[in-house]
This record gives structure tokens, sequence and C-alpha cells, in this order.
């Protein structure tokens, strides 16, 4: 009955879409898509209408797993989470940046990433997550498939809740898609000026007092008891306050979405001092932080010293020397590499590198845990 119901409601809530996406594409803002697991159809419906092109950049559907987590930068714990949707939604976002270069309009990333029904037994629930970043906000749509259990009817609805929210993010929703047998939860972060500012590169750095002498990089995804432990015993080598700094950018991975951005920030405030940067790579660090002493761990300085990071060896070196004139130095703790623990004695760095370094030995401080591992817990 149930069925029965929604199928007949899909139809009258395709008419809706096709008056919603003719506004769409009669919109100045245009945008790139991400979209795995199911939601093409939205696509495909949204690329129907003439004016298509007015709105969509482009769009990428990768439907291994392989490719979804080589499109973002690293392995992912679940190809259909909230964090794999944010993600999807800052790489769409960044791939909108880089194609309309010069361009004044509006721009929007939007991801969908979905688990409907299948003949295979599937670890959760039939869900489906549609998040959509712009320059100034990050919208998060969850879709949870209660009582709905045909694949075609998820995956129509799912359409029409992908255009929907398109079109709310510019103002032009236009009634309401069907939701009978689901269940919707929305979120949305506000991005202040100075994390549009940082996203964009116009901003190098927030949250700073004038001077900082300790610096302790990361992720922070999540910030965990391990990172609180390295601190204190930074703090007791160094005699100086650490500072937790985030980069906004990242050398390997998309930029951080805006939802992501809040969560580590409320992470980062309750650990104590931070600062949010622009600054990827260490050598713009330097640059922010002179004569500081950056917090690592051995698998950080492996990188730092690694020439697939530069554009040739030579910069490599050049790198290492700009942070040695900024009288920058590391201090580097132990790390699991290849299942086994690695203090600094056991890495062999470029002598330039190595003479910047100082070691925290594994008496010192050992923790195997690592927030990829708490994150695999979830």
């Amino acid at each position: 009955m149930a069925a029965h119901y929604l199928s007949k409601d899909v139809s009258f809530s395709k008419n809706m879409t096709d008056h919603t996406i003719k506004a769409i594409h009669q919109h100045p803002a245009h945008g790139y898509l991400c979209i795995t697991g199911g939601g093409a159809s939205g696509l495909s419906r949204l690329l129907a209408e003439p004016r298509a092109s007015n709105t969509i950049l482009g769009a990428d559907i990768p439907y291994s797993s392989t490719m979804l987590s080589s499109q973002l930068g690293g392995t992912l714990s679940s190809a259909c989470s909230e964090d794999t949707a944010a993600m999807m939604a800052a790489y769409a976002f960044e791939r909108a940046r880089r194609f309309s270069k010069g361009s004044e309009r509006p721009l929007f990333g939007l991801a969908c990433t979905a688990a409907l029904a299948t003949e295979r037994a599937r670890r959760g629930e039939n869900r489906a997550f549609i998040a959509i970043q712009t320059e100034t906000a990050f919208f998060l749509r969850g879709i949870y498939f209660d009582d709905l259990t045909s694949r075609a009817d998820q995956e129509a609805v799912l359409a029409d809740l992908l255009i929907q929210a398109l079109s709310q993010q510019f103002n032009l929703h236009r009634g309401e898609p069907s939701t009978d047998g689901i269940r919707i939860t929305d979120n949305t972060v506000t991005a202040s000026i100075e994390w549009q500012r940082l996203m964009s590169g116009d901003l190098a750095m927030f949250g700073t007092p004038p001077s900082i002498k300790a610096v302790f990089p990361g992720a922070f995804n999540p910030i965990h008891q391990g990172h609180q432990t390295i601190a204190r015993v930074a703090e007791t080598r160094l005699d100086y306050p650490i500072h937790f700094e985030l980069s906004v950018t990242n050398v390997d991975k998309p930029a951080l979405s805006y939802w992501h951005l809040e969560r580590r920030i409320q992470g980062l405030k309750a650990a104590g001092s931070y600062v949010i940067t622009s600054a990827p790579t260490f050598r713009e660090k330097a640059t922010l932080f002179p004569s500081a002493c950056f917090i690592v761990g051995a698998d950080t300085i492996l990188r730092i010293d690694n020439d697939r990071y530069y554009a040739s060896p030579n910069d490599r070196k050049a790198a290492i020397e700009y942070l040695a004139s900024q009288n920058c130095r590391f201090l580097v703790f132990g790390r699991m590499i290849d299942g086994s623990f690695n203090t600094l004695g056991d890495l062999n760095l470029s002598p330039h590198l190595r003479q910047l370094c100082d070691e925290v030995t594994a008496s010192e401080f050992r923790e195997d845990i690592s927030s990829s591992d708490l994150r695999a817990q979830t």
C-alpha cells in the first residue's frame, strides 16, 4: 500500500520538479556534481531540460569504492555516510571553482551518496546523503528509507529530493516532494567571512595570537587523547604553549567542507589554543610561523622528505633550505609505519632535513591509536 501510494505521488512530484529544474537553469549559479550509489536519475533529469549547460559544469559518477576513494584522497570507512557526502561536496566545489576561474557567477558543489535496496546483504539501513557546498554555506540532508523497500521508488524519491535541495540553496524551492515512508534530517552550516576567505585563498590564517613558537599541525579528524598527550609532552620539551594548526586545504585531499571545518573547530576549542590556516605545505607554514617548532609524527617528516610532494628533487631541497632560513625546527614523535613503531632514529632522512629535527623517544611517548582507527570504530 505504501509503495503504491508513493509511486502515484512520485509521478505528481515529477511535474513539480520539472518546473523547478527550469527555474534552476535560469538561475546564474553553476556547479559540479559527484554522485555514487544512487541519485544519478536526478542528474539525468537536470541534463534533460534545455539550458542544462548553464547550470552543470560537469559531473563524476565514481561507482566503485576504489574510484571514490581515489578521488577523495584516501580510504573511506563507508562510501555512504555524512562524512563521505561532505567530502564529495567539497571535491565537487573545488572542481566547480577550477573550471570557472574568472567567473563572477555563484558556484556550488553537489554530492549524493546512496545505499539503496539491493539483493545482497548490506551493513546498515537503506539510506542516502545529499550535500551541497557554496561559497557561503553548506547543506547536508540525510534520507532514511524506513518503509520504502523498492529500489526504483527509492531512486525516484532521491532524485526529487536532490533537485529540491539544489533549488532550495538558491531560494527557488517550489513545493514538497513526497516523503511517505522515509525520514529526512537536514543540517546547514553558515560560513563566516573568515572561513570564506580561507577557502578562496584570500586569507592565510585566523584565530592566532601575535606570536606562535610551537605549532602542532594536523587534520584532527577527530582530535583524540593521543593528540592531547603529544601536546603535553611537546610543551614540556619546548617550554612554549602549543597551538594546534588545521589547514583547510590539503596536499593529498580536497579542501575541507564547511561541515567538516565546523566539527574540527569544535574539537580544537575543547582541546586548547588553535589556529586555522590555508597553508597545506610546510613551506607555507614556515612563512606564517617563522622561528617556530613544528610538532610532527615520523610519517609526516618522511613526507616532507619525499620527492613525490615536490615539482622536482631540487624543489624539495629548496623547500628544506627555506625551512632552515626561516629558523624552523621539527620535534618528531614516533608513529606506526607499515606495522612497526618508528622514531626519528629509525628513519632515513636527507642530512639537510635531519639537522632540523629533534627526537621524542619511544620511552617519552608511544601511542598506537590514530584518528583513522577511531573513525573505523564509529
